[in-house]
């Protein structure tokens, strides 16, 4: 049997690699989920931290498994779609995001759809300044095609004409410049005043 305080002073001094072969040695012999789950979130710091992403978000998922209440669950699920989103794994993101939202009340779930999209706007400016702007171009172009207001959009369009000019993409500039956003008010159906439909009649 491990514990917590064993693993720590094992881990105190070592390098990120020892540490990993530490960590992954105890997570075989732990024998409590309150251990194995101490051992996964120090696995998940260290792989975040040398932007092994895809690692980091399988110990995530391995901890949110291990969790006995839908707090943590949604908590640990909205990490690990937040790994996933640096690790540009959009799709799988989206199934993850899905879980977190499953685990949340209304309340936890309408604050966590703007935290969704500011992982990936916060993770696409990262890029950008650091001058890796066609990866960058990838977080946008996902952005675009979320469910997001007129304003929003219109910003990122904005973001993306301008790394399609950057990068010599002026076909991809033009055609995306012509694209129209659609306001709130274009999809209002119109009535015909005098209608049935202005009339409150309905059926005709």
């Amino acid at each position: 049997m491990v514990t917590r305080i064993e693993i720590q002073n094992a881990l105190n001094g070592k390098d990120d690699y020892t540490k990993l072969d530490v960590l992954n040695r105890a997570l075989r012999n732990a024998d409590s989920l309150d251990v194995k789950k101490f051992i996964l979130l120090n696995l998940a710091t260290i792989n975040e931290a040398r932007t092994f992403f895809k690692d980091a978000a399988k110990n995530i998922d391995s901890a949110a498994e291990m969790s006995l209440t839908f707090k943590e669950k949604m908590d640990y699920y909205m990490k690990e779609t937040e790994l996933l989103i640096k690790a540009s794994d959009f799709v799988l993101a989206d199934k993850i995001f899905l879980k977190a939202l499953d685990c949340g009340n209304r309340v936890e779930q309408a604050s966590m759809k703007p935290k969704y999209l500011e992982f990936y706007r916060n993770f696409a400016d990262k890029l950008e300044k650091e001058g890796k702007s066609r990866k960058a171009l990838e977080f946008y172009e996902k952005m675009f095609s979320m469910d997001l207001s007129y304003e929003e959009k219109s910003a990122i369009k904005e973001k993306i004409l301008k790394i399609y000019e950057k990068v010599g993409r002026i076909r991809d500039y033009n055609s995306f410049k012509s694209r129209e956003i659609k306001r709130p008010e274009d999809n209002v159906r119109k009535i015909n005043p005098g209608s049935f439909e202005d009339l409150g009649i309905e059926g005709f």
